[in-house]
């Protein structure tokens, strides 16, 4: 499970999955990817709820979080901060088919915070804000292999974006 005020350093081989989707509830958590690749399996591969607060980092480098569902990492009325290493979603498709790899979920929303690392979604959208969700990014970089990096939802009015930083 994931604790409050919790550091979880990822050990063993390059690559791990987690099958199944995974949920943090609780604040000050951090995951150092410490240079290894996560395979997420799931449509919804890693959700932030309500109260949660996640920070990701990479102490080591060329660590990833990644998935081919629908989103690698939702955000849905939790926090978010990347510090370094990657989000990646590689689904296949094209616009509405494709996967994105982080999203705030409607109505809830969330915060994503970017400093550093990157966010990539092979066929869709690197961000997607939804809802009350609020994007700060001051570093890293995102991108779309296919689609559009950032997009505020049309429907959602109460969503915003700070950017200030980045590639």
């Amino acid at each position: 499970g994931w604790y409050e005020n919790t550091a979880v350093t990822l050990m063993g081989g390059e690559r791990i999955a987690w099958d199944g989707q995974q949920q943090v509830k609780a604040s000050g958590v951090t995951l150092d990817l410490n240079g290894r690749t996560v395979e997420l399996v799931g449509n919804i591969a890693l959700t932030v709820a309500a109260g949660g607060v996640l920070t990701v980092k990479d102490s080591t480098g060329g660590g990833a979080l990644t998935t081919d569902g629908e989103s690698t990492l939702q955000v849905s009325g939790g926090t978010l901060t990347l510090e370094s290493g990657s989000i990646l979603n590689t689904r296949g498709g094209d616009g509405n088919s494709g996967g994105t790899a982080i999203t705030t979920s409607y109505p809830s929303g969330g915060t994503v915070n970017i400093h550093g690392g990157t966010v990539r979604s092979e066929n869709d959208f690197g961000v997607q804000i939804y809802g009350a969700g609020t994007l700060q990014i001051t570093g890293g970089s995102v991108v779309s292999g296919s689609g559009t990096a950032v997009v505020l939802r049309e429907d959602s009015p109460e969503n915003s974006a700070e950017i200030s930083g980045g590639n």
